[in-house]
Order: C-alpha cells, then structure tokens, then sequence
C-alpha cells in the first residue's frame, strides 16, 4: 500500500515491492513462516516481531520484521541485520564445528610392544578420511621417517616416561606424510603382561589426527579478533551479571581498557543503558527463561555528559556453556541517526496528513506505471460521497472503480496525454452536486518525474462555486450599472425633449399673444399655452413621483378598503374626462371584497389605466375594469376594444416607451402604476392583441 524505505536494499524500493502483493514474492520458506504472523496480527489486532531469512537473488539477507495492526491493515517495520546475523552465524558456525570435532572426532588406537620395539597403529591420518590400519613397524623406523626432526627428542624423552609410568601420559608431535605435516596427539591408557610371554609388557592408548583442529583454533583466533574490533557493541554476561566479553566499541564506551579484565566488573555498574541497575537486569534474565532471544533498544548516557544520549538496538541471547550453565550475549548498534530520522519522518508525514485533510481542495495523486491507479486521495475528496466506505480504504483503486464507463475513459485519456507531453492541464468545469445544486470546479493536473520512483499524475481540484457565483454577480452588476447609466442617459434626453416641447410651446404663444390684437386669436393662444403648461406640471409632478418611489420616500396609508365603494369612486372620479365616444364600464362583483391597501394610489392605479385605454379607442368603443378574487390574492383588470398597442405589451411599464396615441398624458403613468403596484407588493402585467384591444390586470396581495 505505501513504504517509507531508509535502506538500499534492492528489494525493499518502491519500484521492487510498492503496489505488488509483497507475500507471494516471499521465498516459500519465508512466506510459510510470515503468513502466521501476518494472520495472526490481522485477526487478533495484536503486534507480533520476529526474525525472517530472505534467500533473494543467491544472496540470503536477514531481517528484523515488525507486523502491527493499523486501520484494518498491517503495519511492517523491517530491519535489516544481516551484518549482525552473519556475525552471529559465524560464531555459532565455530561453535558448532567445535562440537562437531568434540563429537565425531575420529580416534585411532595404537600400541608398543616393548620386547619387540614394534608399533601397531590402527586409526586417521591425512586427507583420507577412512579408518586404516597401518602394517607393524618399529619405533626406531616410525621415528626416522614419520616424526619431523624438530619433534624426534620430544618422542625418546615420552618413550622414556612411559616405559616407566605409562598411565595417562601424554604427548603431541607432528609427522610428515607424502610432503605435508599432520599434527596427532597420543595418550597412554593403559599396559599389560602380554598373555603369551609372561615377561613382556603392551602399553596402549589413542591416537588422533588433530591437523584440523589446529587450523580451526587459527580460525576462531581470527574471528575473536574480528569480534573484537566490530563497529557493534558486543558483550557477555554471566547470569550474576559478571561480565565475560566485552569487544573494544563496549569498553570505549564505557571507559573500560582495552586490556583490563572485564570480570571484574557487572553489567548493572557500568552505567549501561541496558541494565541501569540490578533489578532492570534481574528481569533481563527472568524474561529469557522461556526464550533463547530477544530484541531490545534503550538510550545510554555518553561518558561525555553534555554529549546527547546514544540509542542502541539489538538481541539479546542466551548461551549455554560446557558445564550447563547460561551465559547471556548481547549484539548491539547505534540507531540514534535511524531514529530520529524515522521521527522526523513521522512528524513531517503528519504535517502533509493534516494539511492535505484540511485544505479545501480535492486531491488525489496516481500511479502511471501502475494502471493509474489512486496511491493517494485525502479526505475532502468529493468523489468521497459516490464511494463506499470500504472502498475508499482500498489501495489500487482507478477511475473505472469510482465513474461511469465514459467519464472514466475520458479521464484516463487526459492522463495519458499528460503523461505523454508533459504539458499540465488546467480547466473550468461545472457539474450538479447530489442536491442539484450547481457546482464550479478549477481543476489542474501534472506530472510529477523523479528517477527515483514512477512517474505520478498530481490532480487538484478547486471548489470554486462561491467565487464563480460571486464572479457572476459582478458582472451582472456590471451590466446593470452599464443599464442604468444607459437608462439615465435616455432618461435625461427624454426629460429634455418632453419639458422642452411644452416650454417651446408656452414661450412661442406667449410671445405671439403679446404682438396679436385679436381677442379671439389670443384665446386660442391662450388655451394653447394653458394646455402646455398643464402638461409641463403634471409631467414634473410624475417625474417627482417617480423619484420619491425608487428613492423610498413615499409611505403607503394602508387601511381597510371595500374594493367596490373604491370601484365606484373611479366611477365618478374618470365621468366626464373620457372621449365622448368611449364608455366606460365597471364590471361589479358579486362578492364585495375588503382588503387592506393604499386607497390614493389604487385609485390613481386605475384613472391611469381607464385613460390609457381610451387613448387607444379612435373614434368610439367601450372600457371595462373591475377585479376578480383569486382566494389569496385580488386581480384588478382594465380592457379596451381600442386597436392595442404598437409593441407585444412586454415594455410599456419601461421609461418613455411611445404607444400610438397623442400628447395628452404623460409618457411616466405606466411606469408609475408599475413602480406603485410593486411598492404594495403586488404585480401588474399587460397583454394587447393588435386590432382587438389591450389589458392591464394588476394584482394584489390581501
């Protein structure tokens, strides 16, 4: 699933191992011997070390493997000894071959006749590792041409001391045998009066081939000495805590000299880290009773004391020696740079955890090599809520395993162009969420290359939807602001063109008026200027008006009405202020409705309305209004069978929208029934069907 590796073990690379089922490329021997633990650990949710040989590659390596439960998987800790399990095999290796001299040494027997000075000798010599039994020869002959020079009067002198003492005599020599030495010992048993002749004595004993052993002795003097000088801490402990070895790194670190003897000194006083004290070793001891081994690590104190304090980790094993007794070695090395490396490690991947699970963007990382399958995806994730559970947990998870089939390839193929070119990819995209709410996504993908492991596909995906929403608003404001400056600068040109055509009016009769003598003319001139002025004020007043609704300043009197009596009263109000030919009807309710509104204004509403809609009538016609009950709501109308308006009736509460009748009115009353029919709360709508008449219906709330 993922590895932090600090070795450059071939086989412990993220390239060798990383995504792959690490048990089935265990040698069978090793997997067999894992798979227990790794069960064991998976069902029982408990931490289990133990110690694995790993024939890889005609090269065997040891390790130290540390299986602990985390989150539904197992946590492996490996590390590597196989310097110290060479060092250890060694040492068990001479062991072993000492016993193995000890226990199948091949022992011949030989005797001297001493009347006849003649040597019988049954037994090993030389490379041949066959028992032999050598013809008779004297004493004189086998010292001539088998004994070296050198040794040939250490043999008369013991010749002598048996014929004298013969029991358990001893001597050593060598011989020459076809140009090479052989060392052998020999030891007297015992002697007799030979049966046959009663005065002559055979003196017996045995005889061994000890060339080996000597070359042995040669090698474990060599292996001592590599011992002694390993950059390991090695020592043995008697089980009182009396020391028995103690190689040259132990006695620099703890002040002992090189040739001092160590007997002289416990375990517990030397101020090691391993056993500060007596009872700390007392349980050393008691825990390996039913153990031959075990691993350890503790901090020791320098000698130096404003030196930091040294981690070591290592085993711990119990020996027994000849005479049945335990001795207890220890095998120890500096881990002080692996530790607070691994520590930093785990500091620095919780800092990356915590920072990758709280910032808010999706992220997810690929390998290319691996199918583009997920090696990382922290938890904001959005494709977290498609996904169960379980299966966000699982390693080596793709795109075909969270998205449907197309969107899966269509994602599989921009990473393969990545992959490809190099090039990142950066991109705007929106989708609906589970709510249908509609959602905004930056998304940038790139590659990652580094030599020292597979290439990878890092994607960050953005949440954007607020700043797009944002964004949005902006420039839709934007655009109002441009409307509105537009607005006003149509506004402005109409206000001019309608103030100024009523003033051109009065100014130019006025001055005609004055020069004309006329009585009947002035008159003429006189309505005239009456009639614009009227239009100048009443347009002025809508202009008013219409500033103190968008302004907020106009305050609603809102009181109980009876929208029939109010009816009626637009009734009277709107008799004799039509065309003649146009007749206005109000079409009464059967239900008289009370509702709470501002009286004024409702009645203005409809005077503008009914005169719109005589102003569409040419020559003679009918008006109607009245209202209509919609349960939680009252709709007012106002029609005509006028010839409608010029325009589909979408625009006629806009701004000096021109319609198809003359001057008489303002061009603001509709805009103004628009603004104050939204200021009660309400709504107003027109329809017009050309030929056939137009409809105002305005609604409001009870």
């Amino acid at each position: 699933m993922d590895i932090c590796s600090h070795t450059d073990l071939w086989f412990l690379q993220e390239d060798v191992i990383l995504g792959k089922n690490i048990l089935s490329l265990l040698p069978s021997h090793t997997y067999h011997k894992l798979i227990v633990d790794f069960q064991d650990v998976l069902i029982n949710n408990k931490t289990i070390n133990n110690s694995f040989r790993l024939p890889l590659n005609d090269t065997t390596y040891y390790g130290e493997c540390r299986l602990m439960p985390f989150e539904g998987n197992v946590l492996c800790r490996y590390t590597d000894i196989t310097n110290r399990e060479n060092i250890k095999f060694k040492l068990t290796q001479a062991y072993e071959e000492m016993q193995e001299i000890q226990n199948i040494a091949k022992i011949g027997k030989w005797s001297l006749n001493i009347e006849t000075n003649m040597i019988d000798y049954t037994g090993f010599c030389g490379e041949n590792s066959e028992e032999r039994k050598m013809p008779p020869i004297s004493l004189d002959y086998y010292m001539e041409h088998f004994i070296i020079p050198e040794d040939r009067e250490k043999m008369r002198i013991w010749v002598g001391k048996i014929l004298r003492h013969p029991y358990k005599q001893r001597i050593s020599y060598r011989i020459s045998v076809m140009q090479k030495i052989y060392y052998m010992s020999v030891k007297c048993i015992y002697s007799e009066k030979d049966k046959q002749y009663k005065h002559s004595r055979k003196i017996e004993g045995i005889v061994q081939d000890v060339t080996e052993m000597h070359k042995r002795r040669n090698d474990i003097s060599m292996l001592t000495h590599v011992i002694f000088n390993a950059n390991e801490s090695i020592f043995g402990v008697f089980p009182d805590g009396t020391l028995k070895f103690a190689n040259q790194i132990f006695r620099q670190v703890h002040g002992i000299g090189i040739d001092e003897d160590v007997s002289k000194y416990k375990i517990y006083n030397t101020g090691y880290g391993f056993a500060p004290n007596k009872d700390v070793w007392d349980e050393r001891v008691q825990s390996m009773q039913t153990r031959v081994e075990m691993n350890f690590s503790y901090h020791n104190q320098q000698i130096d004391k404003d030196s930091e304090p040294v981690i070591y980790g290592g085993k711990f094993y119990k020996m027994t020696e000849d005479n049945g007794t335990y001795s207890y070695w220890a095998f120890a090395y500096d881990i002080t740079q692996q530790v607070r490396y691994e520590s930093e490690m785990k500091r620095y991947n919780q800092l990356m955890y915590t920072l990758f699970n709280n910032i808010p963007a999706s992220i997810s990382i690929k390998d290319v090599n691996d199918g583009f399958r997920f090696i990382y995806r922290n938890s904001i994730n959005e494709d977290e809520s498609r996904l169960q559970k379980d299966l966000m947990s699982a390693v080596r998870i793709s795109d075909f395993d969270i998205f449907p089939k197309e969107e899966a390839w269509r994602i599989r193929k921009e990473d393969i162009n990545i992959n490809e070119t190099g090039e990142p990819l950066h991109r705007i995209t929106q989708n609906i969420d589970a709510d249908g709410e509609l959602q905004y996504y930056d998304i940038l993908k790139l590659k990652i290359d580094d030599p020292n492991f597979s290439p990878m596909i890092l994607s960050i995906k953005w949440n954007i939807t607020q700043l797009e929403i944002m964004k949005r608003k902006l420039v839709d404001a934007k655009q109002k602001a441009e409307e509105s400056d537009r607005l006003k600068t149509i506004f402005l040109a109409n206000i001019s063109h309608e103030i100024r055509t009523p003033l051109n009016a009065i100014v130019g009769f006025s001055d005609i008026m004055a020069e004309c003598d006329d009585q009947k003319q002035r008159k003429i001139y006189y309505k005239i200027i009456d009639q614009s002025t009227k239009r100048l004020l009443k347009f002025i007043e809508d202009i008013l008006l219409l500033s103190r609704i968008e302004s907020g300043e106009v305050k609603l009197t809102m009181v109980d009405i009876s929208l029939n009596n109010l009816c009626h009263q637009v009734y009277d109000y709107i008799d004799g202020k039509i065309p003649p030919l146009v007749t206005v009807m109000f079409e009464s309710s059967n239900k008289d409705i009370t509702i709470c509104l501002d009286e004024k204004y409702v009645i203005q509403i409809f005077m503008i309305l009914i005169k719109t809609s005589c102003r569409f009538i040419e020559k003679e016609g009918n008006v109607w209004f009245g209202y209509v009950d919609k349960g939680d709501y009252v709709e007012c109308y106002v029609k005509d069978s006028g010839k409608g308006l010029m325009n589909d009736g979408k625009e006629v509460f806009s701004l000096f929208t021109k319609y198809n009748y003359g001057n008489d009115g303002s061009e603001l009353e509709l805009t103004i029934c628009y603004a104050l029919v939204h200021l009660m709360g309400g709504n107003i709508i027109a329809q017009s069907t050309e030929g056939v008449g137009s409809k105002f219906v305005f609604i409001l709330p009870k």
